[in-house]
């Protein structure tokens, strides 16, 4: 599949996420009667989104074919990606956020690039859970936004 195809779907696909989110985001109400309201910050993200993806389609209708082809290789790193990022989101209702993060990290990773020796691994574990804890810790305790609990309660 050529790069310029591959581009173009991806970002029809963006174009329509955006989209969407901005008409789910009207739902919840942008504007409320003193401050902002539950969509409004799911609402930018939507017209940003929306506005790069339809300018991304813009810029790659202007430029010439390119004829470079994508390699398996790169295939198996995005479609691993999209599938620990589909398993991570239908699974972080029953086993929670806290749990699921450093495995989803460390899944990421292993796509992007695996580590080839005992201490590469041990950083991106240590990467994986620290980012855990501090994701946990800022969004629980901090910004006091309720995460997806697991059965064990965090």
């Amino acid at each position: 599949m050529r790069n310029q195809r591959l581009d173009a779907y991806f970002t029809t696909g963006l174009l329509v996420l955006g989209m969407w989110i901005i008409w789910q985001s009207v739902g919840y109400g942008v504007f409320g009667p003193d401050v902002t309201g539950a969509g409004f910050f799911p609402f930018l993200a939507g017209c940003l989104l929306t506005i790069s993806a339809a300018g991304a389609l813009l810029r790659q209708r202007r430029e010439a074919a390119n004829s470079d082809t994508i390699a398996a290789s790169e295939f198996v790193a995005v479609g691993g990606t999209i599938v620990a990022t589909a398993i991570f989101l239908l699974c972080v209702g029953t086993l929670g956020m806290v749990f699921l993060t450093p495995l989803y990290v460390l899944a990421v990773s292993f796509f992007i690039e695996k580590p080839g020796t005992w201490r590469r691994l041990a950083v991106v574990g240590a990467v994986a859970v620290g980012f855990s804890v501090f994701a946990y810790v800022l969004f629980d305790y901090f910004l006091r936004v309720p995460l997806p609990r697991g059965p064990l309660g965090i």
